[in-house]
């Protein structure tokens, strides 16, 4: 049902953006500043280029939707003729319309959420002493690239030149100051709230309005999360996706201690797989977008994994502890 729908909305994204050039609903409803605002107004188009959105508010939330049913197409259907083919075109059809909204961040969130659906499934076919210094070199590797990024977050002036050479050395205003923007908001939304609010650790509640305060736009969830809850809602909000993350490449790992057919094997790994390359990609797609409103599929892949994992391995876990 997920996949129909995202089928759908990527060919209406095809008609949109190549047939009509203009909004599906536009001459239905009325848009225009008055009724969405300047700063929306201002997203459904780049570079003179219309932007398709379909029946969401947003480019960036149509691919981010779009993006999320690449799991389902890829592991949640078994890939034998004919269906494999199907399942080919139904991914080209989905990358087609992800390309209609003109959005920059999938090529990294795609290639960030391979690269760790990869290294866990990797990690999960390891012997236990050789996953305990894989997940070791993993941790450092996550951990360094957080202090970096950490260290960028708070010295974005000193990047500014580079960032400059790098992204305005074409002449791309429009993607310069998306850039600049972006690293600006991280650098003084980060400070002023860890200056107030108790350090940082309680955040300035749901009313805050320190976006207004400081006259930059909010394109992150962690930075809205910052604002609204503090460090605490950070905190808590990655512990959640890293423990739904490792449960899914944990649950591949014991699914070869149950007694199930090889069909039956196949099924259930290819969920756990579909699964891990959703919450990576949640991770990821969050440093970019801050809008709530595909958020709840977060809540639904949860409590799909939850259910299945303990479904199937709740009488294994009893076995194992239960007295001879």
């Amino acid at each position: 049902m997920g996949v129909s729908a995202a089928l759908c909305n990527a060919a209406l994204s095809l008609v949109e953006k190549t047939l009509l050039d203009r909004h599906l609903l536009e001459g239905i409803i009325n848009i225009d500043v008055s009724t969405v605002g300047e700063n929306v107004l201002e997203g459904r188009s780049r570079y003179g280029a219309h932007r398709a959105q379909v029946l969401f508010d947003n480019p960036l939330s149509l691919a981010e939707y779009l993006l999320y049913s690449i799991g389902a197409i890829l592991f949640w259907y078994k890939p034998s003729r004919p269906r494999g083919t199907i399942n080919w075109i139904a991914m080209g059809v989905v990358l087609l319309g992800v390309l209609q909204t003109s959005a920059r961040f999938p090529v990294v969130l795609l290639t960030v959420s391979f690269m760790a659906n990869w290294a866990l499934k990797f990690n999960s076919r390891l012997r236990s002493e050789q996953r305990t210094f894989s997940s070791f070199v993993l941790i450092i590797i996550v951990s360094t690239s957080t202090i970096l990024g950490l260290y960028f977050v708070f010295n974005f002036e000193t990047f500014l030149p580079a960032v400059e050479k790098i992204f305005f050395a074409d002449g791309d205003r429009q993607g310069y100051a998306s850039v600049v923007s972006r690293g600006f908001q991280y650098t003084v939304i980060t400070r002023e709230i860890f200056s107030n609010s108790y350090y940082g650790i309680l955040g300035e509640g749901l009313r805050s309005d320190v976006v207004e305060r400081l006259d930059v736009k909010l394109d992150n969830f962690y930075l809205r999360l910052l604002i609204e809850g503090g460090m605490v809602s950070v905190i808590t909000f990655l512990l959640m996706l890293i423990g739904l993350t490792l449960n899914s490449a944990a649950s591949m790992r014991k699914l070869r201690h149950l007694d199930l057919a090889p069909v039956q094997f196949r099924f259930f790994q290819r969920i756990f797989l579909g699964n891990v390359l959703f919450f990576s990609m949640f991770v990821v797609a969050k440093l970019f977008l801050s809008m709530n409103f595909n958020n709840y599929l977060l809540f639904l892949f949860a409590g799909a994994q939850i259910a299945v994992s303990y479904r199937l391995f709740s009488k294994l876990d009893y076995e194992r502890i239960s007295p001879a």
